[in-house]
This record gives structure tokens, sequence and C-alpha cells, in this order.
């Protein structure tokens, strides 16, 4: 990430900013929920301002169904 405070996030102002999906389901119109990232992206820099990852999902095993909970694992 290229912003990481006040400054960093200043020289931004008034440029396209735009927020976007990468990874699995990112390009698939079936499942745009589902990007493995998303970032904000300044396109007049080229610069990712902030990105995360999609947290794995925890699967919690149980006696009648397998039941998934998400969460950091």
């Amino acid at each position: 990430m290229s912003a990481i405070d006040y400054n960093d996030l200043k020289r931004h102002i008034g440029h396209e900013i735009v927020c976007v999906g990468y990874g699995v389901g990112a390009f698939d119109r079936n499942d745009r929920d589902n990007p493995v990232n998303v970032a904000i992206e300044c396109e007049t820099c080229c610069e990712v301002l902030m990105d995360y990852d999609k947290p794995e999902e925890k699967y919690v095993k149980t006696k009648k169904t397998n039941k998934r909970k998400e969460g950091v694992l």
C-alpha cells in the first residue's frame, strides 16, 4: 500500500480513485461479489492506495451437518 498516512493520501485529492476486485470471481459476472482481493487505486497516478485480501473461511464440523463460519483463521 502506498498511502500510509495523511500526507500520502492528501496527494491524491482531485484524482480519479476507484475500488476494484482481483482474483477468482473479480471478472466473472456470475460471481462478481467474491474477489480474493479488493483495492482502492488512484487511476491518475497508477498507484494502489490500500488493498485487503479476503479472509479465509473457517469450517466448523458438527454431528448433523457441516457449517461454514466466515472469519480469519
